[in-house]
């Protein structure tokens, strides 16, 4: 048996020496925030260099009538679908300073603005031949009929599939409130089909806003960019560190009232290059689970030998991951997620957990660099807290201050319970026993990780306190 698929194997939390403080009151290195900062800018007005090239070049013997509009739409719409390509291949260069969350969101919006503008293309040629529909039909060319063809029979799956899920009794958390997911998903396919199947048939035929060498050097350049970004890290990439890291599940460790944790083992872990705080995109290749590729956080530092993750497996959630064993095979992506200590720019340090929203922050409270009373985590749960040992371990090793807040919420919107741990009354408004738990509430670097409402309500109430929203951070899995 392979070494990592030991089942008493479990990463212990290190217990090696926090690196020496030069300065007591140090502010970390805001670089990273600064670059990250400047690519975001560069990003938000890269789309313009790239189109007006393409609209000057299809304004060259530009046609009357309707035929004007139809091409502009048709252009901007490959150049958007290109951007949509690009942001959905997931760079590090811009997942770094996005969050792959913000990234999916913006695919979104590029591939929704791509299809509404070749719909609008299309509706533009219909009505500038004055022809019926067939008889656009019969014009388009062989690749994008088959292209249109395939994205109405996807269309077609999902809206079927839509239906037996509504005739079907609801489990766990099939209400959870994300079926707009549903249409967006399919957005996706109509990156590839566009990138694959239409863009080059056009570019390959010497579409009509192509009038030059220049012209077709260009698209030919930012279809290589955008298609090779999208091979590179959504498949060739992802292969080859399968192939090389070889992951096995290590061991599987009940942490109590529905929790598991699970050790992943593999080969030069270290070049991952993962940090706390951090997740991963995890397919177990075994019958239960290797349809679904899900997105989990790290909750133990990584060791470059062992990486580590929590899973809540009750109330529908994850039921597959019970019946993982040692030695299963494990398929990953990533590392992805802006929950780590690149955004801090600030000393004193504040984690504010809930549920199974905890275990990243497990992992940033080893990670992070602090002294004593330099970070406070707020841990709210329901009964039974989550790794209370390692908490505890931590706060006696490194002066974290632990606050456990046991109980029920108080009240609808309210994020926090009557009591805390010793059995000392909260103020009733959220807000004043923010600060009476964290005084200097408003001075720390914030991170944030829990259920989305209970996150959303947590939000509001560090803006009421002053925390500006450039200092405090989440990472949402429900995208």
């Amino acid at each position: 048996m392979d070494s990592t698929a030991q089942t008493s194997l479990r990463p212990a939390p290190s217990t090696g020496s926090r690196p020496v403080r030069t300065a007591p009151d140090t502010v970390p290195a805001a670089g990273p925030v600064r670059r990250d900062a400047a690519v975001r800018a560069a990003a938000a007005v890269a789309l313009v260099p790239a189109l007006v090239p393409a609209w000057y070049w299809s304004a060259t013997d530009l046609p009357g009538g309707l035929f004007a509009p139809a091409r502009f739409a048709a252009v901007t719409a490959g150049v958007t679908l290109l951007a949509q390509a690009l942001l959905l291949s997931r760079v590090p260069v811009l997942e770094r300073p996005f969050g792959l969350h913000r990234l999916v969101r913006l695919a979104d919006l590029a591939g929704l603005a791509s299809l509404a503008l070749a719909l609008a293309h299309a509706v533009l040629v219909l009505l500038a031949h004055g022809g019926s529909p067939l008889d656009l039909v019969s014009r388009t060319p062989g690749p994008l009929l088959t292209a249109a063809v395939l994205a109405a029979v996807a269309l077609c799956w999902f809206l079927g599939r839509r239906l037996l899920r509504l005739l079907r009794p609801r489990r766990g958390p099939a209400a959870d409130g994300r079926w707009w997911r549903g249409p967006l998903a399919l957005l996706p396919l109509y990156c590839c089909l566009g990138l694959f199947l239409v863009l080059p048939q056009q570019l390959l035929r010497g579409a009509s806003f192509l009038p030059s060498t220049a012209a077709r050097a260009y698209w030919w350049t930012l279809w290589g960019l955008a298609a090779g970004a999208l091979v590179l890290w959504r498949a060739a990439l992802p292969l080859w560190r399968h192939r090389r890291h070889r992951l096995r599940v290590a061991s599987v460790v009940a942490e109590g009232n529905g929790v598991l944790s699970v050790t992943i083992g593999g080969r030069r872990l270290d070049r991952l290059r993962a940090v706390p705080g951090q997740f991963l995109i995890w397919r177990f290749l075994q019958p239960e689970t290797w349809r679904r590729a899900t997105p989990y956080a790290l909750s133990a530092v990584p060791d470059g030998r062992l990486l580590r993750i929590t899973v809540l497996t009750r109330d529908g959630h994850n039921s597959g991951i019970r019946a993982l064993e040692p030695g299963t095979p494990v398929w990953c992506t990533g590392p992805y997620g802006r929950l780590t200590a690149r955004v801090r720019t600030r000393r004193r340090v504040a984690l504010i957990g809930a549920g199974i929203g905890v275990a990243p922050l497990r992992a940033l409270a080893e990670g992070l660099d602090h002294g004593p009373g330099e970070a406070v985590l707020l841990h709210r749960f329901t009964r039974h807290p989550l790794f209370k040992r390692e908490f505890t371990a931590l706060a006696r090793r490194s002066g974290l201050d632990l606050i456990r807040l046991p109980g029920h919420r108080r009240a609808p919107g309210s994020w926090l319970g009557d009591r805390d741990d010793r059995d000392r009354a909260l103020p009733a408004d959220d807000l004043a026993a923010l600060r009476t738990l964290v005084p200097d509430i408003a001075d720390r670097e914030v991170y944030v990780s829990g259920p989305p409402e209970w996150t959303a309500a947590v939000l509001r109430t560090l803006t009421d306190a002053g925390v500006p929203p450039r200092h405090t951070h989440t990472e949402p899995f429900h995208w």
